[in-house]
């Protein structure tokens, strides 16, 4: 299995564990700082500014990061993220990247209904649109 591959594993068990700790804690004003992260996501995807869509994302994933209290989280994160941004960087400059709006949509709402298996499930399902894009090969001339 590939570093990349190994890095969205990790990368998107401790997200779910974050949603799944966070979300009993979400407060009302969370909730709003996540559609608010999610509107500039919305946008950034919009015009097609990847690294504007990155941030935007990373703000939204740190919401529950952030309220689940878990610093190992952050720690893990910090070190497994970074192997999946050109990935990212490709699916929030495609079409794609519009279905990652609706996405955040369903985890904010299922977190808000205080269903914590569905807002984990909508994460795992989120991070796991990542997966076709990695190792896939940079555009160009094929070598022999």
């Amino acid at each position: 299995m590939s570093f990349a591959r190994v890095a969205l594993a990790v990368t998107t068990a401790m997200h779910e564990l974050a949603v799944r700790e966070a979300v009993p804690l979400l407060t009302v004003a969370d909730f709003e700082a996540m559609r608010q992260a999610n509107t500039r996501f919305a946008a950034a995807v919009e015009t097609g500014d990847a690294e504007a869509a990155i941030r935007a994302d990373e703000e939204f994933h740190a919401i529950t990061v952030t309220a689940s209290g878990n610093a190992a989280l952050r720690t893990v994160l910090e070190q497994f993220t970074p192997p999946l941004l050109r990935a990212a960087r490709l699916r929030f400059s495609s079409p794609s990247g519009h279905d990652a709006v609706v996405q955040h949509s369903h985890m904010i709402e299922r977190g808000e209904s205080g269903d914590v298996d569905a807002a984990v499930a909508a994460t795992r399902a989120h991070w796991q649109e990542l997966a076709p894009l990695l190792g896939r090969p940079l555009a160009g001339p094929a070598t022999t």
